[in-house]
């Protein structure tokens, strides 16, 4: 198990072929890597062809094509998961800026959707950006570091999803994380799945649909952007 000091992946470019108008970053579980994330996810990029998705890897080398953002040690314990957060986000938001200038867009172009351990990661830095994020999307996730919420610098509306019968994260901790967020004034919506573990299946995924759908409401974000200036 290694660690690396800079995040790689791959961005796959809008499929119209046009100029990204979005750019959704995927952050992978614990154990995963950009790719398999993106294979469970891979209907969004014909839904939403506008948008360039970026596929990163974590930084911590499990094995070979392994991937975490955290190095775990069991049984876990959330100081371990806050300072393992602490100590990818800088690389993770320096990759995150690199991405959106490469591309020619702003944080208000940008949906970060995380899952599981990348769901803790978009939430730790999505909430730590300089601007506004146009959403953190977080599955079967929670955040970490709730009594540190005084440090956050943005408040994007954040969407958590999560099975009912999830045995990883449990629905407890996820209403906790919605609890914490309110507290701080960031806007949350929260939508519990029934009878889904801690997976993405295809509730999961036409429910990630739906928000995207809802944030774009169906104009170009560059329509959207225009409108706020």
């Amino acid at each position: 198990m290694k660690s690396t000091k800079t995040i790689t992946g791959y961005t796959k470019m809008p499929l119209s072929g046009k100029k990204p108008q979005g750019l959704l970053v995927l952050l992978h579980g614990y154990g995963g890597n950009g790719h398999h994330l993106f294979r469970a996810l891979s209907s969004l990029r014909e839904q939403f062809p506008d948008f360039a998705i970026a596929l990163p890897d974590g930084p911590v080398e499990l094995n070979v094509n392994v991937h975490a953002w955290i190095r775990l040690s069991f049984p876990i314990e959330e100081e371990q998961l806050w300072n393992g957060a602490v100590e990818t986000a800088p690389l993770l938001e320096d990759y995150i800026t690199k991405e959106l200038q490469t591309l020619g867009l702003k944080e208000n172009q940008l949906i970060l959707l995380g899952f599981s351990q990348g769901s803790i990661m978009s939430l730790h830095v999505g909430l730590r950006l300089k601007a506004d994020p146009m959403a953190i999307i977080a599955l079967s996730g929670f955040l970490v570091g709730a009594e540190k919420l005084g440090s956050i610098t943005s408040r994007p509306p954040v969407y958590l999803i999560n099975g009912d019968i999830d045995t990883v994260v449990m629905p407890d901790e996820v209403i906790k994380t919605k609890q914490a967020l309110e507290t701080h004034g960031v806007e949350v919506h929260h939508k519990v799945i029934q009878r889904v573990g801690h997976v993405i299946d295809q509730t999961v995924l036409e429910t990630i649909v739906a928000v995207i759908n809802q944030l774009t409401e169906g104009k170009s974000l560059e329509e959207k952007e225009s409108r706020t200036h």
